[in-house]
């Protein structure tokens, strides 16, 4: 469903699930449904309530209101959702599963915001891998060549999906060219940080 609200737990405990898995447990403080507010995309994962709960919830137009009048919280909430982004794909990713929780937590650290304009070509085809991309806001287009030459779209990617991980994870060239559809807001993973945390 499309998130138009953003909710604070109050009291209890309340499970985080995404296709079966149990993501996470979250209490008191915690902040739900603020990633689908801010990209704009349907929410990625439901959330039940272990016995009873209390929350707060805020409407997109709330949230616009407080960040107009207070730019620093809307900063913080940015930040937040960074670092929610991040770790989930940690947490879910086979790609980062050798890692320890320490060591995740570390990465998340090491992830870089970043955006493109309309058309502008994140990755090329062929080319050396940059690093590992996270869609935060926006759409990116997958796009293969064959070896005749003939280009065949493969994918379009929204906010939550990764692309760049199998030259990461193999330390071979691209297997595809990516896109900008639209301006889009993205988490970078440079391949020299990657390779460092595994060295170390």
């Amino acid at each position: 469903a499309k998130g138009d609200t953003v909710l604070i737990v109050a009291d209890g405990k309340v499970a985080i699930d995404k296709g079966g898995t149990l993501l996470a447990t979250i209490g008191a403080g915690s902040v739900l449904g603020e990633m689908a507010l801010i990209t704009g995309a349907p929410r990625s994962a439901s959330a039940t309530t272990e016995g009873e709960a209390e929350y707060f919830e805020l409407s997109r137009a709330d949230v616009e209101k407080l960040a107009k009048d207070r730019p620093k919280i809307a900063e913080e909430l940015v930040e937040y959702c960074r670092k929610r982004l991040v770790a989930n794909l940690l947490r879910s990713s086979p790609l980062f599963k050798r890692f320890d929780e320490d060591t995740r937590y570390d990465m998340i650290g090491r992830f870089q915001r970043g955006g493109f304009q309309p058309g502008t070509v994140v990755i090329e085809q062929g080319q050396p891998g940059k690093g590992l991309f996270v869609v935060a806001t926006g759409e990116v287009e997958i796009k293969v060549k064959k070896e005749d030459g003939e280009e065949i779209i493969v994918a379009n990617l929204g906010p939550g999906d990764v692309f760049g991980e199998i030259s990461l994870l193999k330390d071979t060239p691209t297997t595809a060219t990516v896109t900008a559809r639209g301006r889009v807001g993205a988490l970078f993973l440079p391949a020299g940080e990657f390779r460092k945390v595994v060295d170390e």
